[in-house]
């Protein structure tokens, strides 16, 4: 069975298309470009089922698209706290528990079965979530992403530029530029590192995975064992889709 799988975020749209548990495509695209993008899917691969993951209200554009471009009304399940979901968690309320992290727990039940798990996605907005061993979500925390954290000293400062970010961190900055962008990447690496800390000292064998944006980079710049995967919440959806009855 090939499921297609769209992760609708606040500033890029994923899809994934999965042949079981084969990943055979990914892409990443602005929603303008979206409608293209999915052509080019459905023209290349026998999508049986859809799910998608949205915290853009974007749904009903990009279910508008699917069923725009197929000559059959494919089934597409909306990702919500609503389905049966393979963890259970103490957020509440839980409708405010957003859906991409509920498709990351889902995945981190599935990949890492029977384990402490702690999940750190960096989107716009950085989140946290733990899921024990006994496969309950106990919450999580949320901070603001490396962009808004860029945005924020430039917005609210009359004098501090607006600074992309760079890997070449140093120690300390030799100029404003490098001053800012030291203080945005260490700040993230510091609370990563933390939060790892904090959680590995009071729950044994865990996990620590890494997704989204700077995901790849923090895994190499960390010092802590973690996993980077920037399919989790793709993965997720996958997982979702197989294991609720959308036709």
């Amino acid at each position: 069975m090939k499921i297609l799988a769209i992760d609708s975020g606040n500033s890029k749209i994923k899809s994934a298309v999965y042949d079981g548990e084969e990943l055979i495509y990914k892409s990443s695209v602005e929603l303008s470009d979206f409608e293209p993008e999915i052509a080019k899917i459905l023209k290349d691969y026998q999508i049986d089922k859809a799910g998608v993951c949205d915290v853009s209200q974007n749904y009903g554009t990009i279910r508008y698209n699917i069923n725009k471009l197929t000559d059959y009304k494919l089934p597409v399940m909306m990702i919500n706290y609503k389905l049966s979901l393979p963890f259970k968690t103490q957020y509440s309320p839980v409708h405010m528990l957003g859906n991409d992290r509920l498709a990351a727990l889902t995945a981190a039940t599935y990949l890492y079965p029977n384990t402490n798990v702690l999940i750190i996605d960096y989107g716009t907005a950085i989140t946290i979530d733990f899921l024990s061993a006994e496969g309950l979500h106990l919450g999580g925390n949320i901070s603001p992403g490396i962009n808004m954290r860029y945005m924020a000293l430039d917005m609210f400062t009359s004098a501090l530029p607006l600074v992309e970010f760079n890997p070449n961190v140093t120690q300390t900055g030799t100029n404003t530029e490098e001053a800012v962008n030291n203080g945005v990447v260490k700040g993230i690496i510091y609370e990563t590192e933390g939060y790892i800390k904090e959680f590995s000292d009071k729950y044994p064998g865990l996990v620590t995975v890494l997704t989204g944006g700077i995901a790849e980079y923090l895994h190499n710049s960390i010092n802590y064992t973690t996993f980077a995967n920037p399919n989790l919440v793709l993965y997720g959806i996958k997982k979702l889709v197989e294991t609720n009855d959308i036709g």
